[in-house]
């Protein structure tokens, strides 16, 4: 809506709305919208609560898995040797019932191929009195039956027979952890732990006792260790517990035992702060709670390492001698298979031997618990300089460098591992580091989508689209500063507006205000040029301001006479009628001008200031005593094409020396012949100028309705005197 002071509902000027948005979006990159910052500060929350969960810890696990084994080689001379009670040896020894009976036999056997130790991966429990030479003597003692005596003397003793068999074997038996505490296990002798200092333990596995085999077993034995494993969230196997708690003591598991009984060291020593834990010459670091993590492996590895035990006695195996050896079975009957780190079952006896090998080469990756306060803090610091980055920089370069910074975490993450054996989470950090940038980018990129949409929508009523596409990809065309470049300048005006306002109701008005300028914006727009100002009746319009436009002379010319059209018809319209509206009148002129934003912070005006400019409105003005529509200064006039214009004669402009020649288009009734008349007499007016004057007056008789002519013909007679 038009007010009667000229501003139009739709109007302002288009340059001074683009040198706002162009403040609005330098200020933009310096204090970035408070709703993008809120997106990547709870992108970063909602990953850094994301990491906490037990989803997330089986992804990172799985991820450090796969670093580990694709960064570790263990030394083919640290490797244990693997004895596998399979289901085929199992078959010919009598099935599960006999295991004691074909240890006794397997043992020896292996013991003569020169073994370092022999750990035994299987829980020998104490049978009791379900032993069959027990519940035979049991049977004596209430039958007082000589058959049943002499059975009983005949009948095997299978846990007798392989307390024999552990003679002259440097063997390490399996021991269990027990949740229920038991008075009899206080008394089970387990290998010293020395501890240094303040020991902290709360971090071991901890159990009421332990489970052990009997006595018999014990005392024929060199030692006795763990073969509890211990299981992630996802159920796989990861890590070996090398030291728990059962019951009031230290217990060692199954390999540090072997390691020990290897080395012949009689005590193990544990230091804490950072957790080692040092065996003869072995001095291995300890997670948080005790335990050794796995370097990933496959079948390939177990395979090699393995040997069936029917295979021990027929042949010798030079693998055996000076090796240590772990007897466990992959058969299903035994219970002894597990979940290894990708979720397949392989033999416990399996992993008891990744353990012996990785503290024989003193391989032992870590993750101590207060890495993950670390990692957080990082993480978090490394997302919130993702967000100053989306905000700070274009979007190509801003996502470049914070993949940048997650292709830097990985690459620390990847450094610790090798050079300090600590495993630091890969993901997290590039997740949030993208986390954060992407919400960031995402409310900036919607925000700058959804202002420049608005703006190009606001500016396509005041410049011509391809103009507005131009601006808003390439802001840096509009500058903000002063410039001088060449303008072609229009300014309109409507003859009696004053008059006009005065007489007519105030809606009636502004409805017709506004379809007036409606359609010289169009107009206007559509010839390339930009509005810079409505003022009242007025339309002031630049052509190649703000950015470059080619032939702009031409352009505003064309544009004029659209003008003049529009407005000619626009005056028939009954509601314009009613109202009297007048004839429009418009001045041209080109000429250099300054060009930029004038005005304050909160208000800035992008015009044009110089004697193009003032010509131009001078040249509008002339037009009421010229008796033309469209008035050319002579700046356009010498850019436009031959046989555009018109020549007027000579006019005094106020603020310019001198007169100055004036144009207007050839009226459209004008044909070869008139123009060349009309030429013709012009030239003539310095040497025959009543010749000149009189050629003039009869064109203009032939053409009634040219009043520029017959002002011309008054203004030369009045310059040549009577």
């Amino acid at each position: 809506m038009t007010t009667p002071n000229g501003l139009s509902r739709r109007g302002r000027t288009a340059v001074q709305g683009i040198g706002q948005w162009l403040v609005a979006e330098r200020a933009g990159r310096q204090a970035p919208p408070l709703r993008a910052a809120v997106a990547g500060v709870l992108a970063i929350a909602i990953c850094l609560l994301a990491m906490a969960t037990t989803w997330y810890a089986s992804l990172r696990e799985r991820v450090l898995d796969t670093l580990v084994a694709a960064t570790t080689t263990l030394p083919p001379e640290s490797e244990a040797v693997v004895i596998d009670i399979d289901r085929r040896t199992l078959a010919q020894w009598g099935g599960p019932a006999q295991l004691r009976e074909g240890l006794a036999r397997l043992l020896p056997r292996i013991s003569a191929q020169g073994p370092l130790a022999i750990g035994l991966d299987i829980l020998l429990i104490d049978e009791g009195d379900a032993a069959p030479s027990r519940l035979a003597r049991r049977l004596i003692e209430r039958s007082g039956n000589p058959d049943i005596a002499r059975l009983a003397r005949e009948l095997p003793d299978a846990t007798g027979e392989l307390a024999k068999a552990f003679s002259g074997t440097r063997i390490v038996l399996g021991a269990g952890l027990d949740p229920d505490p038991d008075p009899a296990a206080a008394v089970i002798p387990t290998t010293p732990v020395l501890a240094r200092g303040s020991l902290d333990t709360a971090e071991l596995w901890h159990a009421a006792g332990i489970v052990a085999p009997a006595d018999v077993l014990r005392s024929a034995a060199a030692g006795l260790g763990l073969l509890a494993l211990d299981a992630d969230a996802d159920g796989n196997i990861r890590r070996v517990p090398l030291i728990a708690v059962g019951g009031d003591r230290l217990v060692p598991s199954l390999s540090i035992e072997l390691v020990r009984v290897a080395q012949e060291a009689s005590v193990l020593v544990l230091a804490p702060s950072p957790p080692l834990l040092a065996v003869g010459a072995v001095i291995i670091p300890l997670e948080d709670d005790g335990t050794l993590r796995l370097v990933p492996d496959g079948a390939d590895r177990h395979a090699r390492r393995t040997i069936p035990a029917l295979d021990i006695g027929a042949t010798s195996s030079p693998a055996i001698n000076g090796a240590i050896v772990l007897v466990g079975s992959s058969a299903p009957e035994l219970g002894g298979l597990r979940s290894a780190h990708d979720g397949h079952l392989v033999p416990s006896v399996q992993l008891h031997a990744n353990a012996v090998a990785q503290l024989r080469s003193g391989i032992a990756p870590r993750r101590p618990n207060t890495l993950i306060n670390v990692e957080l803090a990082a993480a978090a610091a490394s997302g919130l300089g993702a967000i100053a980055l989306a905000m700070a920089l274009p979007p190509v370069a801003g996502l470049s460098t914070a993949v940048a910074g997650g292709v830097v975490w990985l690459l620390a993450a990847l450094a610790s591992y090798l050079w300090l054996a600590l495993l630091v989470d890969p993901l997290g950090g590039p997740i949030v580091v993208l986390a954060g940038f992407g919400a960031t980018a995402l409310v900036v990129a919607g925000e700058t989508w959804r202002r420049q949409t608005v703006m190009q929508r606001r500016f396509e009523q005041h410049l011509a689209p391809g103009v507005v596409r131009q601006i808003v990809q390439n802001p840096s065309l509009l500058k903000l500063k002063g410039e001088q470049r060449v303008v072609s300048v229009l300014f309109t005006d409507v003859e009696g507006f004053t008059s006009m306002t005065e007489r007519a109701q105030p809606d009636h008005l502004v409805a017709v205000l506004d379809s007036y300028f409606e359609g010289v914006s169009q107009i206007i727009v559509d010839h390339g040029g930009m509005i810079d100002k409505i003022v009242g009746d007025a339309v002031h319009a630049l052509f190649n301001a703000p950015v470059d436009l080619a032939e702009h002379p031409v352009r505003a010319l064309d544009c004029a006479l659209a003008v003049a059209a529009f407005a000619a018809e626009f005056q028939v319209r009954p509601e314009a009628r009613a109202l009297g509206f007048g004839r429009t009148r418009i001045g041209l002129e080109t000429g250099p001008a300054i060009v930029g934003d004038v005005g304050g912070g909160r208000k800035l005006d992008y015009t044009a200031h110089g004697n193009a400019v003032n010509a131009a409105a001078r040249f509008e003005a002339a037009n009421k005593d010229l008796g033309t529509t469209i008035c050319v200064g002579p700046g356009m006039a010498a850019l436009l094409p031959m046989g555009r214009l018109r020549q007027l004669g000579m006019i005094a402009v106020r603020g310019r020396s001198g007169e100055q020649p004036v144009h207007e288009p050839w009226p459209v009734d004008y044909g070869p012949d008139d123009r060349r008349a009309y030429e013709q007499a012009l030239a003539r007016l310095d040497a025959e100028p009543d010749a000149a004057i009189a050629g003039l007056t009869e064109l203009g008789a032939r053409h009634p309705a040219d009043k520029a002519i017959r002002r011309l013909v008054e203004r030369l007679r009045e310059r040549s005197g009577p």
